[in-house]
């Protein structure tokens, strides 16, 4: 009978070490911090939480943030940087891609000065899913 004891405790605490090895990993985007010359996608996703937690705290929703798409590679940010709702991606309807998740909210995170000396590529704006549902419209 102590024997059986000893599995049980043994395969608890199996258990909890598990959970919590589990509970410190991160997503790519967690972990991109990025350099001197591009920036970290951590810090895009950080800003557009914010929003996404001050909206909840207001409104006592549970929304949040899907990450931007670890394909962005934009220059590092010489300014705080801003966010804010967004209906939708403009660049996903300007290059007819289907949309990521069409019935929810963006938040746009905007960089108004970069490293780069490129004119074209001195601001720039990412779009960051969210679990946020558009309001459904009213019908009268």
């Amino acid at each position: 009978m102590r024997t059986f004891y000893n599995i049980i405790i043994i395969f608890f605490c199996v258990c909890l070490m598990s959970n919590y090895a589990y509970s410190q990993v991160q997503t790519d985007v967690q972990k991109d911090y990025g350099n001197e010359y591009y920036h970290g996608l951590k810090y895009i996703n950080d800003k557009a939480i914010e929003i996404i937690e001050a909206y909840n705290k207001k409104h006592n929703t549970h929304w949040m943030s899907l990450e931007p798409d670890l394909r962005i590679f934009v220059d590092r940010c010489l300014v705080p940087l801003e966010a804010q709702w967004a209906e939708y991606d403009p660049y996903e309807k300007l290059m007819n891609i289907p949309p990521v998740n069409p019935d929810n909210w963006y938040v746009s995170v905007t960089c108004n000065e970069t490293v780069s000396d490129i004119p074209e590529m001195k601001t720039w704006d990412i779009y960051v899913p969210t679990t946020r549902p558009k309001e459904p419209s009213q019908i009268e």
